[in-house]
Order: C-alpha cells, then structure tokens, then sequence
C-alpha cells in the first residue's frame, strides 16, 4: 500500500466540538472530506498509482473544471487491466463501496 497524504492532521477538526477519546472515529466528518477537497478523486489517483503504460493502454485522459485532469478506464477495458495487474504480481479485487467511500458518494449532509 502507498500512503500519500494524512486526513486527519492537525488541521482537520470536527465541525463541532472534538470528539471524546471512546466515540468512532468519522472520516466523512473532517472538513476537507465534506467540502470535496478531500481525498483526491479515485480517478486521479490512477496516475500515481498505475503504471504509465497501463494508463495509455487502458485509460484515456480526461478534464474537469474543478478538480482537474483524471484517468477514464472504459468499463469495457477492465477485465483486461485487472488481468494485466495480476500478471505484474498485484493482488487485485473490486471493492465498489470503498471506492464510493473515496469519492464522497457515501457522505450525506444530512444523515
């Protein structure tokens, strides 16, 4: 595993109070999670995590506005890419809801 940033630094804070040292621990509660700005888009992250030449075989290139370049896989490509990775020695699954939980989809304002 890469570790390439800490969301809960000494920056982040909880919107209103610090929790007590026995509550759960809520990541989608840190500031830079429910405002977007964190963790970067999955899509994005393909470009450090991927090899190069899996990107340009399997993604394309694409822009957003507001967040900046990402890596598009077609779904039509994945089979192919996980078989690759798992050639190069990658332990490879799909884990749909983590990755919902690393975009934001998972977070809801309102409960």
């Amino acid at each position: 595993m890469t570790h390439l940033s800490n969301p809960a630094g000494p920056d982040e804070h909880f919107p209103d109070e610090d929790p007590a040292d026995n509550e759960p621990f809520e990541i989608n509660e840190l500031n830079s999670v429910a405002e977007g700005d964190w963790p970067p888009m999955v899509t994005e992250r393909a470009f450090k995590l991927l090899p190069e030449d899996l990107q340009d075989r399997f993604g394309e290139r694409r822009f957003t506005a507001l967040n900046g370049d990402y890596l598009e896989i077609p779904v039509d490509r994945e089979g192919g890419l996980v078989a690759e990775l798992r050639e190069r020695g990658y332990e490879v699954s799909r884990d749909d809801e983590l990755i919902n939980v690393l975009d934001g989809r998972s977070f809801s304002p309102l409960g």
